[in-house]
C-alpha cells in the first residue's frame, strides 16, 4: 500500500508550499506465521505424547506469548482458533484471529521393544479408521 504524508516531501520551488512525501510499504514474509486479512496462522508441532493426553502449550503471538490448550486425542492436522490473536484493524473492528494447525512429530527411531510396547497399547484397528473415512 501507499501513504501520503502531506507538506512532509521536498521544499517547493522558488518559495512554493514543500510538498507530499509517499511511502511504499511492502510487508516481508514471517517466518512461521501466514496472513490471510486480519487471521494468521501456523503450523504446531507436538508430540504423539503431547496429542494423546492432551497439554498446555506455551506459543508466540503478536500481542505476546499465550497458553494454548490441546485437547487430549488430538490429531494431526486439527485446527484450534485463538480469537483475536490475530492482526489489529484499528477503530472500530476487532482484530482477526490466530489458527493454530497440529503437527504431530514421530520420533525417527524408536527401539523394537518399545514399537511392540506401543503396538499392544495403541490396539486401534487404523484399517477401520480408514474405511469409515472413505465411505462417505
Amino acid at each position: 500500500s501507499r501513504i501520503r504524508l502531506a507538506g512532509k516531501g521536498a521544499p517547493g520551488q522558488n518559495g512554493g508550499p514543500t510538498g507530499d512525501l509517499f511511502a511504499r510499504l511492502r510487508v516481508r514474509p514471517h517466518a512461521f506465521l501466514k496472513r490471510s486479512d486480519r487471521d494468521l496462522s501456523m503450523d504446531l508441532p507436538i508430540s504423539v505424547i503431547e496429542a494423546i493426553e492432551g497439554a498446555r502449550i506455551e506459543i508466540p503471538t503478536l500481542q505476546g506469548t499465550v497458553s494454548l490448550r490441546v485437547p487430549p486425542g488430538s490429531s494431526g492436522g486439527t485446527r484450534l482458533r485463538l480469537r483475536g490473536k490475530g492482526v489489529a484493524a484499528g477503530k472500530n473492528k476487532p482484530a482477526g484471529d490466530l489458527y493454530v494447525t497440529l503437527r504431530i512429530k514421530v520420533p525417527k527411531e524408536v527401539d523394537p521393544e518399545t514399537l511392540d510396547q506401543l503396538k499392544e497399547a495403541l490396539s486401534d484397528d487404523p484399517e477401520a479408521w480408514r474405511k469409515e473415512a472413505f465411505s462417505g
